[in-house]
């Protein structure tokens, strides 16, 4: 008896919960916005300028992607600029002063522009830290370190489009 009036009292509050949520504005951060028709119009419209090292042709392949899945824009009515920091430490040491795990990460900081006129209209930063084992093979710390490397690009185009789908939604808002 006692266990069928504590789930009603859950069920009770989750409605609640949902209730005030609903009320307040409150929209989930991968839903249906991002891949509106106005957003993804928006980001169709964005050029990729390039991003040094074998790295950046990485991430700009992966924004290629994410941003424009149906190919290159139509027409260009913006530029998004990349640059990309890779921040290498190794971890737990041992007594013959050898690292075991090392932590990569990658920051990108980007800005959009107006490719008409230039203008900066958004700025953000992406950060993502891998970690991996190092071992006494120098090919397989090449080899882990490289997967670290692809997962860090990985995540970080997916956060920047996220972030880029959300400034686009309000635009696209704010143009209604």
């Amino acid at each position: 008896m006692l266990w069928r009036k504590n789930n009603g009292i859950a069920a009770l509050a989750l409605l609640v919960a949902a209730l005030t949520l609903a009320g307040c504005g409150f929209r989930p951060l991968y839903g249906e916005q991002a891949n509106s028709p106005a957003t993804t119009q928006y980001m169709a419209a964005v050029e990729i300028a390039p991003i040094p090292e074998r790295i950046g042709q990485e991430l700009q392949n992966h924004l290629r992607v994410r941003l424009n899945p149906r190919g290159a824009p139509a027409s260009t009515r913006y530029r998004l600029q990349t640059r990309l920091n890779e921040i290498r430490t190794d971890l737990a040491i041992r007594d013959d002063a050898s690292a075991t795990l090392a932590n990569l990460q990658l920051i990108a900081n980007y800005t959009l522009h107006d490719a008409a006129s230039n203008d900066v209209l958004y700025k953000g930063q992406s950060r993502f830290t891998a970690s991996y084992n190092l071992v006494r093979s120098q090919f397989a710390n090449l080899v882990a370190e490289d997967d670290a490397r692809s997962r860090a690009v990985e995540a970080i185009s997916d956060d920047m489009r996220v972030r880029l789908g959300i400034y686009f939604d309000r635009q696209a808002k704010a143009a209604n």
